[in-house]
């Protein structure tokens, strides 16, 4: 039976770790276990990971092994009341092994072997393709093909956002993943002032469908402190609860690039449209700082000063749309035939703005109930003398977990770690907008030779 009491930051449950070979037998495998892996991110559509074994019966041949089998494995960090959003639970519906990544000799009794594994949908995305049309909501439209027998057939958790609009869309033949992608680029948020910046990712809590704004407008669900020694109770115990708060270690990972945010049109786009039915060509202009407080952000100020000199051919988009009359001459028309006009460069400059926003790299004990997607606030301490040691103005709040790796030493230390990226998107405080620009420069000279 699992135990409910968190012994120190780190501790969790290791419940069960079986493989059901292509023989039908089920092994059970706990006790050769030496770490577990997983990944995830808000980027990914599935997650992944890998599993070590240290093997001294000679499994990959007695199995056999041979990077077709099913994992079932189930962990989860101490706690009272244990569901499964707080646990990483693949019992019901195991884990895909799809490759052998590693078979040494350790001594000579012993053979580390490194196992490979994905989520059932993987798999099912590379064996079938999706050639039919769909109309409706996009967050439906992703549903159904998530859930088709034909297609990913998922039966793993959906947690998505409402979308505002109706679309009809096409699908020429193209696996499940690349369809969903094609329809994210549709999506408008119902609750988040129709925010373009649409995410399809997996955690091992399920699959989600989430606006960039939706995610940002969460309240945090972890609070973090830097440098936190062993905490003690009122009976001089360790509180290994208060621990599992501690930040264990950070960097700060450079992306301040001004060059790299004008080329990807996180600061100005210009998109130029012709319209197939109107006979018309309009320009359409993006300006990240104008637009900055119609999006929902996890700071209230920008990432750069207003004074920064930019322009509407930094970026350039060129697209052609119609007003919906070119598939239905009457009035009343329901579907968008193309929302690019007011998708497109607002959709790239906020994604944009994950790239280039604040980011850490971040050390925490670890945690079953976190995910990518989640957001934590950092108490990150400033660096100066002058703050008193106060929280660094910059560094310290809220932040979005774009990747999360959890760490499972099984046979060496029992401990798990996770190393989360994370990032904010704006700025506690305005940036100085000051023009850098100084009077009477000097006088260009052009010298033939």
């Amino acid at each position: 039976m699992a135990k409910s009491d968190l012994k120190y930051a780190g501790d969790f449950n290791f419940d069960r770790c079986e493989i059901l070979t292509t023989t039908g037998n089920t092994l059970d495998i706990a006790q050769l276990v030496e770490s577990i892996t997983f990944y995830e991110s808000i980027f990914d559509e599935t997650i992944s990971g890998s599993i070590t074994l240290k093997d001294t019966t000679n499994i990959l041949q007695n199995g056999p092994i041979i990077g077709q089998e099913k994992l079932f494995l189930k962990l989860s960090t101490p706690q009272t009341k244990p569901n499964e959003d707080t646990v990483i639970d693949y019992t019901k519906q195991p884990l895909d092994i799809y490759k052998i990544n590693m078979q040494y000799g350790a001594n000579e009794s012993a053979t580390l072997i490194g196992l490979d594994f994905v989520t059932h949908e993987i798999h099912r995305n590379n064996i079938s393709r999706v050639s039919q049309s769909y109309k409706g909501e996009p967050h439906e439209i992703v549903r159904k093909i998530l859930r088709d027998e034909n297609y990913l057939k998922s039966t793993t958790k959906f947690y998505y956002e409402e979308t505002a609009n109706l679309v009809k869309v096409v699908m020429p033949n193209i696996t499940p993943l690349d369809a969903i992608e094609n329809v994210l680029t549709r999506c408008n948020s119902k609750k988040h002032g129709a925010s373009p910046a649409f995410l399809f990712y997996e955690t091992t809590k399920g699959f989600h469908l989430r606006s960039v704004d939706g995610l940002c407008s969460q309240e945090p669900v972890y609070y973090y402190k830097e440098n936190v020694p062993n905490q003690l109770d009122e009976k001089g115990v360790v509180n290994a609860a208060t621990n599992l708060q501690s930040i264990n270690g950070y960097e700060v990972v450079t992306t301040t690039d001004i060059s790299a945010q004008m080329e990807d049109g996180l600061l100005s786009s210009k998109l130029i449209s012709h319209d197939v039915y109107n006979k018309k060509i309009s320009k359409h202009l993006y300006d990240y700082i104008d637009m900055y407080n119609n999006d929902t952000h996890l700071e209230s100020y920008p990432l750069v000063s207003q004074s920064i000199e930019k322009t509407e051919d930094a970026k350039l988009f060129v697209t052609s749309t119609s007003d919906g009359k070119i598939f239905n001459e009457t009035d009343g028309y329901p579907y968008e035939s193309d929302n690019s006009i007011n998708n497109l460069q607002r959709s790239n400059g906020r994604l944009a703005q994950l790239d280039f926003g604040i980011t850490l790299n971040v050390t925490v004990p670890g945690n079953t109930t976190l995910q990518a997607g989640d957001i934590i606030d950092l108490a990150i301490k400033s660096s100066s003398t002058m703050t008193g040691g106060g929280k660094d103005a910059k560094l310290a709040g809220k932040y979005l977990i774009k990747n999360l790796r959890h760490d499972f030493k099984v046979a060496t230390e029992g401990k798990h770690t996770m190393r989360l990226q994370v990032v904010k998107d704006g700025l506690p405080q305005q940036v100085p907008s000051q023009s850098t620009t100084k009077p009477g420069g000097g006088k260009s000279e052009d010298i033939a030779l």
